[in-house]
């Protein structure tokens, strides 16, 4: 008996050892961060107007660009993770402190990121109503706009506390369109020579509207009823992209069709179809039944013009979701790199009540595996070691609530969430 329980307190030591050394990179330094609301909101500061570049807008003025710099009051992190923030409005009206932008910054900072919601030129409608070719004009300098911001906090990181290796990029409908082609457009796409000559007269892929020199390198994006000129500038090896957007986009197309009856543009349904073909991380959240505004407002865009903003759509589907997904980019990870492909892991029943298999079988992560999981305070509380490519875990007396699984082998780890009911 005596040597029963020192073998039982000995392999118990062990397990809490190990269980330790591997959750010290990547959930215990997060726990709830990125993926929870861990701030207050009045714990939230915003620094206003902010110039970040300039350059000629469609009046042919020189335009001061500017920002707003959103972060918690009470964080002691010294670099955080930035998400730069682009508004709607077809690129012809819209401003950096439009609502559904400044709930999506307070959003994503209560979840520990630190934002920023960008000016970029449009084409006013006092100047009168914009030819295709103006659109287009005013869309890719938008991008180049986009990219100084980026500069921007790369040549600031230490002033604002910022990762640059964790800088993602993402706007909601003509904003969610720049952020797009900020990530996916590059040197050596083949171009139309319309988009090429707008580039060449506008300082090229990178833009002209300042910070020059220093990197436009992002992490991600995020697309909120956006889409893109041709899926096929979007390659493998590409950075991960997740989305929410209405299946009846009235403005935007969900499939392929005319983006505000004025150019054809793929919505998310293709994006993401074409990411998982070539192998880009990618998520998508449909709205069914959802409009332009879904996944932002609640209601209508006759309802948006009345003034009748309701953003509680961000807090309940849009947030939760793109925090779900950028967690595993947003959280380091200093001994495995989180997987760059798709795994598909499988966790059922989930929700669980008393028990739950997790099965990997239909992948290619294979050999000696050690599956682990954490509870949201990154404390580890199961450790298992598997040769098989599934493992069937008993709750025993876990409390109700969001737990983590990590799956790691010689070369990659995954993450997953688990619910118990």
């Amino acid at each position: 008996m005596k040597y029963f329980l020192q073998k039982t307190i000995i392999v118990l030591l062990l397990t809490s050892i190990i269980c330790l050394l591997n959750s010290l990179p990547s959930y215990a330094q997060c726990g709830d961060r990125y993926l929870e609301k861990i701030y207050d909101r009045d714990q939230v500061s915003i620094t206003t107007d902010i110039t970040f570049g300039s350059n000629i807008n469609a009046s042919g003025e020189e335009q001061s660009l500017e920002l707003d710099f959103y972060e918690p009051t009470v964080d002691d992190l010294e670099k955080r993770p930035l998400i730069i923030w682009a508004f709607g409005g077809a690129f012809v009206i819209g401003i950096k402190d439009s609502p559904d932008i400044v709930e999506l910054c307070h959003q994503f900072s209560q979840r520990g990121y630190v934002n920023a919601s960008i000016e970029y030129r449009i084409y006013p409608l006092v100047l009168g109503t914009p030819t295709d070719e103006q659109i287009q004009e005013v869309a890719i300098n938008a991008v180049g706009d986009m990219k100084a911001a980026i500069r921007f906090f790369y040549k600031h990181a230490e002033e604002y506390g910022i990762d640059t290796n964790r800088i993602f990029v993402g706007g909601v409908s003509a904003g969610a369109i720049v952020a797009i082609h900020t990530a996916y457009v590059d040197e050596d796409d083949d171009l139309p020579e319309s988009i090429q000559s707008v580039l060449d007269a506008n300082g090229g892929i990178e833009g002209n509207s300042g910070n020059p020199g220093y990197s436009t390198k992002i992490q991600g994006v995020i697309s909120l009823a956006g889409a893109i000129l041709e899926p096929e500038w979007m390659e493998e090896g590409d950075v991960p992209i997740v989305s929410v957007q209405g299946d009846a986009d009235e403005i935007v197309p969900y499939e392929t069709g005319l983006a505000n009856g004025i150019i054809e543009m793929s919505g998310g349904a293709v994006i993401h179809q074409h990411a998982s073909e070539i192998g880009v991380p990618n998520a998508l959240h449909t709205i069914s039944g959802g409009n332009h505004v879904s996944p932002v407002f609640a209601g209508s865009f006759l309802d948006i013009i009345n003034s009748d903003l309701n953003t509680t759509i961000i807090d309940s589907i849009s947030a939760p979701f793109v925090s779900e997904f950028l967690y595993q980019y947003s959280c380091p990870v200093s001994t495995n790199d989180v997987v760059k492909q798709p795994i598909s892991i499988q966790i059922y029943p989930n929700p669980a009540k008393d028990q739950f298999f997790v099965d990997w079988s239909d992948t290619q992560f294979v050999g000696n595996s050690l599956v682990q999981i954490f509870n949201n305070a990154g404390q580890c509380i199961y450790h298992q070691e598997s040769q098989q490519q599934g493992v069937h875990i008993q709750r025993n007396n876990w409390p109700s609530g969001l737990y983590h699984l990590k799956i790691t082998n010689s070369t990659k780890t995954v993450h997953k969430k688990v619910l118990l009911d």
